[in-house]
């Protein structure tokens, strides 16, 4: 299709064209996350909150032989906010001049960088719903290795932001929460994510802004935050905690005995479903049948989805592996005579009392960990759906510094997680 558009609103038009419904394709395929396919998404929150009421006991008011003493039944009133969620894309100007002469040189031109950058935002989106309302990546204990402009620091396999490979991609700008065990604040500079070791656990940084010195003294024998830039709960050199920026994940949920959670305090029936520490053993059908049954027990449903990290199951799948028996050798009468090995399964599911699970991999789980999970008891809240900014008519912004356009994605919602429909095992060999 040839055009001649040479105007900002004309090579908005064309933007839109070629990438308008190809972030809402990609939102909630499932692709990036098997449980960001499955929750729930509602649309429509307005106002600064939602409220909504959530039944936790029965009530009395029951009785034989003579008439009971009538009671309410009792609830809690979780209130969900929306949270910001972005993604900026830059398109150098004289780029998108030189393939404007049509739809198909425009997305040639573009493609890669504007898929990846939507890929990157699912992403983020799947790293919140599995951490704890912040982003925080991982933990480093020791002062950095390297130099103040490039400094080096290793994750921590402890904890729960233990080494997660897939919560660090180059590229990404962060920042140091220092002292999150003591006096925390949020360190001024910014730093970008210039190589990742999975092996070592050690993370190469490259600072962009600010002098703070992660090799310094001061950052010894405490525990720091490694944290997506602009997400923190503090306030640049500030203390204490301010104002939650990121969605509630499911780490809320698994910490959630004590405190709040969404304005409301725990209480038997708005609180963790229950936790087994594997004490460092490894994942067996004993225990996902012992985690499945208590989940049944105290809720009176079953869970729909056991979540496990791409470790879990391959251990997992190598246990049932030598399970295996084969029937070597024909039936007298058959020529049905096993000739091929069949290595590994297809797929895994727990077979419980109420119904069969699905056991999903999920690259947000952390090594040592289980969700056990019903998928529609997790909503997410969207003001309106993820898109494109056009308020003012054109999805390309000019930059102030430079000879390139930008383009915002995004959209505000909230992860509304009732944490009576979580379960998790924790502390599990990871070998």
């Amino acid at each position: 299709m040839t055009t001649t558009e040479k105007t900002l609103s004309g090579y908005s038009d064309l933007f839109k064209r070629t990438y308008g419904e190809w972030g809402t394709a990609l939102y909630g395929s499932g692709v990036e996350d098997p449980l960001e396919g499955m929750l729930v998404k509602k649309f429509g929150l307005g106002g600064e909150d939602l409220r909504f009421p959530i039944q936790t006991t029965f009530g009395g008011s029951s009785s034989f032989g003579t008439l009971g003493t009538a009671n309410y039944a009792k609830h809690v009133t979780p209130v969900v906010s929306p949270q910001k969620a972005y993604a900026r894309l830059l398109l150098d100007r004289m780029t998108m001049k030189t393939s404007a002469k049509s739809d198909q040189a425009f997305k040639r031109a573009y493609d890669y960088e504007v898929q990846n950058k939507v890929k990157n935002f699912t992403r983020i989106q799947a790293m919140a719903l599995y951490n704890k309302g912040d982003m925080v990546l991982g933990q480093f204990g020791a002062a950095a290795t390297g130099s103040a402009a490039a400094p080096v620091i290793t994750i921590l396999t402890t904890g729960d932001y233990r080494f997660r490979p897939a919560y660090f991609e180059e590229g990404d700008i962060v920042q140091v929460e220092s002292d999150v065990g003591g006096t925390p604040a949020l360190e001024a500079s910014k730093f970008e994510i210039t190589a990742i070791n999975t092996s070592t656990r050690a993370i190469t940084l490259s600072r962009l802004t600010g002098s703070v010195d992660l090799t310094g003294g001061g950052f010894n024998s405490k525990t720091h935050n490694l944290v997506l830039e602009n997400s923190s709960f503090y306030d640049t050199g500030a203390t204490g905690a301010s104002t939650r920026k990121v969605p509630q994940g499911l780490l809320t949920a698994h910490k959630f005995t004590t405190g709040s959670m969404y304005g409301v305090s725990y209480t038997r029936r708005f609180g963790l479903c229950h936790t087994i520490d594997a004490s460092s053993k490894l994942l067996t059908t004993d225990l996902l049948n012992r985690a499945v049954t208590e989940y049944q027990f105290k809720n009176g449903s079953s869970p729909r989805l056991i979540v496990v990290s791409y470790k879990q199951y391959e251990l997992f799948i190598n246990q049932e592996e030598t399970k295996k028996r084969y029937t070597v050798g024909s039936v007298t009468g058959s020529s049905s005579a096993i000739t091929k090995v069949r290595a590994s399964f297809p797929s895994a599911v727990f077979d419980s009392a109420q119904g069969s699970i699905d056991i999903v991999r999920s690259r947000y789980v952390r090594d040592d960990m289980v969700f056990i999970i019903e998928p529609s008891r997790i909503e997410r809240h969207h003001v309106e759906g993820f898109g494109w900014f056009d308020e003012d008519n054109s999805i390309l912004l000019r930059s102030s510094d430079a000879d390139s356009y930008e383009a915002r994605y995004g959209g505000y919602y909230e992860n509304f997680i009732n944490p009576f429909y979580v379960a998790t095992i924790e502390n599990l060999a990871t070998s």
